[in-house]
């Protein structure tokens, strides 16, 4: 007999016994006399139970042949672990179902009720049929994966096509061209910037949504970060000039974050505000350090406002302004979305406000401010900043180098080629791996700028190679790929490229990689 004899009403009401849920439910007792209640999906589902008291080992001896031999361990660590009377445990099983003959998901809860007069430990069982669910989730997840591979390809597909067009540009404005020509090129530029913005924006939200957007962290002042979004901001959108306005303060602001993605939330901000803003409207940013030693940027605006039921909502995928309201290029409403997540990842805060439509709209970030620890750096004077922010027209790198070009697109490969020689490179292009192998014996390269994605001999493949041979050689790998390092299958390979940029790629950002590597040609 139990010591504790458990009411019957109160198991019924603690495992819903009784519901009309997929439920198997059994009652272990020592009383003959009081069977175990059994729910109608626990005739269904699983076999005739063996007669007899039904203790522990009755449960363990005829349920061990029903469970999944991966899952036979989990069932004997809970049960051998549930050893405080009236605590629920819980674990998730694969029982071999009589219904259809295979094994089925279903999710268990154990409760010790009492022991008899010999030690005997009583159990109430609950199974939670969740097979269909289960079913359904993988399902769902096999759906969700198959988008995001879809994703990366359309990604991949539409960067390429984009990489030749952006250097080509970038040559003809390196030629000097006539004004006609020069505004031509211009408008090129715009709307090859805004397609990059879409597709990036759309990949960016898709990670965020698997968490696999991976920070780079570092220390920097925040307003160097500010005075760089500007200056590209400005040269991009050139009939702004005079309404945008930056106050920064004098000493550093530091902050421990990822320069990239900060400047990325920077300029969809400014483009924003910019954006839907009257021609002639000011815009004002404001960087300060609050009390609550967080930085803070205020970007205010004379706008089109935002509805008061609406300051939540903006920050949701594809939320746009109101019809009637909209401007060209407006984007795909996914602009808000990134800012606000990328803020919180650097546990921070993106919030808006407005008094309504018509009256201006005001972004607020704040961010951790990053202790100092040694002496900080001055910010730069507008001068330096518009140094930075030309890309074609800026000096030539620090010493020629000897590079190799390898992409299987060719009209990539060779635009990419021919700017490198417009800047005094000894570059050369190939087309495949094996002839990236040749070129690479007769060249010796300092730099090889490599794509990953390649019929005959991978990125990878090549790359190992490369270093195989490379011996005492200074050799710099960059990737120029159009898919995104958090898409390739083994991260641990990236350690082979000492960069890794992204079609098409930024010529800003493609000079800095060249001119880290100070090897001349010999």
């Amino acid at each position: 007999m139990l010591q504790s004899d458990p009411d019957p009403e109160f198991l019924r009401a603690l495992f819903k016994v009784n519901d009309a849920e997929s439920v198997v439910a059994w009652v272990f007792c020592p009383n003959r006399d009081a069977p175990p209640i059994l729910s109608r999906l626990a005739r269904e589902v699983l076999p005739e139970q063996p007669a007899g008291e039904y203790r522990l080992a009755d449960l363990l001896a005829h349920w061990q042949s029903r469970v999944h031999p991966d899952d036979q361990q989990a069932l004997l660590d809970t049960l051998s672990g549930a050893t405080e009377q009236g605590q629920v445990y819980s674990t998730r099983l694969r029982f071999l179902r009589a219904d259809t003959g295979r094994y089925g998901g279903f999710d268990c809860r154990f409760c010790l009720t009492g022991r008899d007069a010999h030690g005997m430990a009583q159990w109430v069982l609950r199974a939670a049929d969740i097979d269909e669910r289960l079913q359904h989730d993988e399902a769902m997840l096999q759906a969700s994966r198959r988008k995001d591979a879809f994703i990366a390809m359309l990604g991949h597909e539409l960067r390429n096509p984009l990489a030749p067009m952006r250097t080509s540009l970038a040559l003809i404005r390196a030629l000097q061209p006539s004004g006609a020509i020069l505004r031509e090129v211009e408008l090129i530029e715009r709307q090859t910037a805004l397609m990059v913005r879409l597709i990036n924006d759309l990949l960016d939200v898709s990670r965020l949504d698997h968490d696999r957007l991976d920070l780079t962290l570092e220390r920097f002042d925040l307003r160097t970060s500010v005075l760089g979004v500007q200056e590209m901001t400005l040269r991009s959108m050139a009939d702004t000039h005079d309404r945008l306005t930056v106050t920064l303060p004098e000493e550093p602001v530091m902050v421990m974050a990822d320069p990239v993605r900060i400047r990325q939330v920077l300029s969809n901000l400014m483009r924003n505000a910019l954006t839907y803003s009257e021609p002639g409207s000011p815009v004002s940013l404001t960087l300060s350090v609050t009390a609550d030693h967080e930085a803070q940027i205020i970007l205010t605006d004379a706008g089109i406002g935002i509805e008061p039921d609406r300051l939540e909502s903006i920050f949701e995928p594809f939320s746009r302004a109101p019809e009637g309201k909209r401007r060209p290029n407006e984007g795909l409403g996914l602009g808000l979305t990134l800012a606000q997540r990328l803020v919180q990842l650097h546990g921070g805060r993106l919030e808006a406000a407005s008094a309504g439509l018509g009256c201006g709209s005001t972004f607020t970030i704040s961010l951790p401010i990053d202790q100092p620890a040694a002496p900080e750096p001055r910010v730069p004077d507008k001068t330096e900043a518009q140094h930075t922010a030309h890309s074609v027209a800026a000096a030539e790198p620090n010493g020629a180098l000897r590079i190799l070009v390898v992409d299987d697109n060719v009209r990539a490969a060779d635009s990419l080629t021919l700017l490198l020689q417009h800047w005094g490179h000894a570059a050369r292009a190939a087309y495949d791996g094996h002839r990236a192998l040749e070129l690479d014996q007769a060249l010796q390269p300092d730099v090889v700028i490599l794509d990953i994605a390649m019929p005959d001999m991978t990125g990878y493949d090549l790359a190992r190679v490369l270093r195989a041979r490379q011996g005492a050689r200074d050799l710099r790998i960059i990737v120029v790929s159009g898919y995104p390092q958090t898409t390739h299958a083994d991260p641990s390979s990236l350690s082979l490229f000492d960069q890794y940029l992204l079609k098409p790629v930024d010529l800003d950002q493609f000079r800095q990689a060249l001119e880290a590597h100070s090897t001349p040609a010999r």
